[in-house]
């Protein structure tokens, strides 16, 4: 009888199990947002360091030819396909290989992304610095006028989360003289946007097209690898699917966006990185004219100024030196 009793009360009831699941259910409910919070604090020290990498290559190549790499280089008549900063970087980011066998400073137009290297899809080919841990999206990149070319495969390329600054990166350019050198830069290198990101993103409302690696894509123009600051952060594209250009008239292809909560990173001109809100000031007049199809929002006396934060960042030479922002 005595043994009964204690094998009884070493038992629990039903109440007692229930209590036990919902006070492990309300630790994991503590603890996942933890998690998650650390891992996006992980993705974005890794995006950090992609930007750090970009930055110092960009310094790099500019010690090895005394100007910054082209936007986009000056090889043909018209604006699309052309090879852009992201090609001609590539030794400075420990892929001479994968540069030597693309050949961009041969000039010429990028190939189609099918295009076969040594039977290898190159065009196609994912490169870890340029890709954000947090973005979700595709590991391939349409960035095409047509909607309607959306399945077709030739147009898809290695998607790059990051962008660059015209104003530093010169717009068509070639590899000597007329490339922008560190001492046009007279507002401070501390003071001016290099490189910032752009998320791939396909579903609407939160559209964002995301950038390519290789320079800019067909009938694009140079929306696919320049960023403009007329719009906010994280403005997304009012375009469905992949018309990240054709229906665009009011150039939000061009805006900076980011997989991180509340701004985007951005490398700025001597090295360093910096998160910036999305909430910085920016020069409404600006927008406007971006909206009307007429402006990149950081035009020197027109859209840089007093109070204009984000449109004084990323002009180089508009003698507006900001302090902490």
């Amino acid at each position: 009888m005595r043994d009964l009793k204690l094998k009884k009360s070493l038992g629990f009831t039903l109440v007692e199990l229930l209590v036990v699941i919902a006070i492990i259910g309300v630790l994991v409910g503590l603890l996942l947002p933890a998690v998650q919070s650390a891992r996006e604090a992980a993705r974005r020290m890794q995006c950090s360091n992609n930007l750090k990498q970009l930055g110092l290559a960009v310094h790099l190549y500019h010690d090895a030819f005394n100007v910054f790499p082209p936007q986009m280089l000056n090889v043909n008549t018209s604006n699309d396909r052309r090879w852009g900063w992201g090609a001609v970087i590539l030794p400075f980011v420990e892929q001479s290989a994968l540069h030597n066998q693309l050949n961009p400073n041969g000039g010429g137009q990028i190939p189609v992304a099918s295009t076969l290297y040594n039977g290898v899809p190159l065009l196609q080919t994912t490169v870890a610095v340029h890709v954000c841990p947090s973005d979700s999206g595709p590991a391939t990149n349409q960035f095409h006028p047509s909607v309607n070319a959306s399945n077709n495969s030739a147009n898809w390329y290695s998607k790059s989360n990051y962008v660059c600054n015209q104003q530093i990166m010169r717009y068509r350019a070639g590899f000597g003289g007329s490339c922008f050198r560190m001492s046009d830069v007279t507002d401070g290198t501390t003071n001016t946007l290099l490189l910032g990101e752009r998320r791939l993103n396909i579903a609407i409302p939160f559209r964002f097209p995301g950038s390519i690696i290789w320079g800019t894509a067909q009938g694009t123009g140079d929306s696919s690898n320049v960023m403009h600051v007329a719009h906010p952060i994280n403005t997304p594209s009012l375009n469905s699917d992949f018309d990240a250009d054709g229906n665009d008239n009011q150039r939000r292809r061009f805006a900076i966006s980011s997989a991180h909560v509340g701004g985007a990173q951005f490398a700025m001109t001597d090295g360093s990185v910096r998160f910036v809100s999305q909430n910085i000031p920016l020069n409404p007049a600006a927008t406007a004219r971006a909206l009307a199809n007429s402006g990149n929002g950081c035009t020197t006396g027109t859209d840089t100024g007093p109070g204009w934060v984000y449109n004084n960042l990323c002009a180089r030479d508009d003698g507006e030196v900001l302090g902490e922002f």
